[in-house]
């Protein structure tokens, strides 16, 4: 069983919900899932997951500073083997901001990704979505 962790900024209902969300759709896959804000989270929830969604709201041209440690430490760290897919609030920039900031980390990257509109997202939008992921992890396939 694969173990799926969710990090989401900023904490708000309108960014937590959704990510609260997908999470429901990946345990309903048989995944152990997280689901945590990023302002609680750091490097050991990252490690402890075999797939990390990361999902931010963007403060132009800067992920939410939530993140800000957890990309500092990125450009020391080896993900290797883990697998990440991104999570954007109206913004596309967010999945590219943290595309550049784990560069360097060999994580395997899901290369769609998931735009959540201001009017929130559909379950069926969020399962679709996070059965291609698990697919594409379950089939080796890092795009």
């Amino acid at each position: 069983m694969y173990r799926l962790t969710i990090l989401y900024a900023p904490e708000d209902e309108e960014y937590a919900g959704p990510a609260k969300q997908l999470g429901d759709a990946f345990s309903e896959l048989g995944l152990d899932v997280v689901v945590k804000a990023a302002k609680n989270a750091g490097i050991p929830d990252i490690l402890a997951a075999d797939i990390v969604i990361f999902g931010s709201s963007v403060f132009k041209p800067y992920l939410h500073p939530h993140f800000a440690e957890m990309v500092r430490a990125f450009k020391g760290i080896n993900l290797a083997g883990k697998f990440a897919g991104f999570l954007s609030y109206g913004d596309n920039n967010a999945p590219r901001l943290f595309r550049k900031a784990l560069r360097d980390t060999d994580i395997f990257e899901f290369r769609r990704d998931l735009v959540i509109s201001s009017g929130g997202a559909e379950p069926a939008e969020l399962m679709k979505w996070a059965k291609e992921l698990y697919e594409k992890c379950e089939e080796g396939i890092y795009e």
